[in-house]
């Protein structure tokens, strides 16, 4: 056994090894396509390239996602529990500082970050298209990937019917966390709902670039 770990460890420490790893991760946290946030969001934080209007910004925080794995990893030599909870952060550049609210950016770099704690709060992962978090997509995804549990698909014809609903209600009057809740409210929806928006309604924090804020501002 000792010889099979010992070979585990040498395979594993090697340039191919570690990029293997690394493509675990990603799959693991769906990590692979990172969508743009919305481009009035990406214009009020300044985000991506000029004109901004989030262009260049998902690469660059899959990029982050990846740096902050390697660092847990192979850097820092970081337990499961540091990897979900270390306040830490990877910004490469601007964009990354604004996000993660660090004092400074650069490659290689790493910086504290209280705000984004591990893993599950990497920008790469918390990207939103719609002017409001997604808090149900991010916590289904804490739920099915990380404490492996299943939940069936919803019936197509009733999230038609509540997305109905839910584009009747003013984004300016009613919360975001109102909203899903009353979204989620009918019996057929609650089963699967009651565990997940619990956990959806703690990312509620983070806004649709995974910015940390304490008020909830519309795009």
């Amino acid at each position: 056994m000792d010889q099979v770990r010992a070979q585990v460890a040498r395979l594993i420490a090697t340039e191919a090894g570690q990029a293997r790893l690394n493509r675990f991760f990603v799959d693991w946290m769906g990590a692979e396509e990172v969508p743009q946030p919305p481009a009035m969001l990406s214009n009020y934080l300044t985000l991506g390239d000029a004109p901004y209007q989030g262009r260049g910004f998902s690469k660059k925080m899959r990029q982050e996602f990846d740096d902050f794995v390697h660092g847990m990893v192979w850097d820092r030599n970081g337990s499961f529990e540091d990897l979900l909870t270390a306040p830490i952060a990877y910004p490469r550049d601007s964009d990354g500082q604004t996000i993660y609210g660090t004092s400074g950016f650069g490659e290689g770099q790493v910086f504290d970050a209280p705000h984004h704690p591990g893993l599950l709060t990497r920008s790469a992962l918390l990207i939103a298209t719609g002017e409001a978090p997604n808090i149900i997509r991010r916590a289904v995804r804490l739920r099915e990937r990380v404490l492996c549990q299943y939940l069936p698909p919803p019936d197509p014809s009733i999230v038609s019917s509540r997305l109905t609903d839910l584009a009747a209600m003013d984004p300016f009057e009613v919360p975001n966390h109102e909203r899903v809740t009353e979204l989620t409210s009918p019996a057929a929806c609650a089963t699967c709902h009651v565990h997940i928006n619990p956990i959806g309604f703690v990312f509620e924090a983070y806004d649709p670039a995974g910015h940390y804020e304490t008020r909830q501002n519309l795009y």
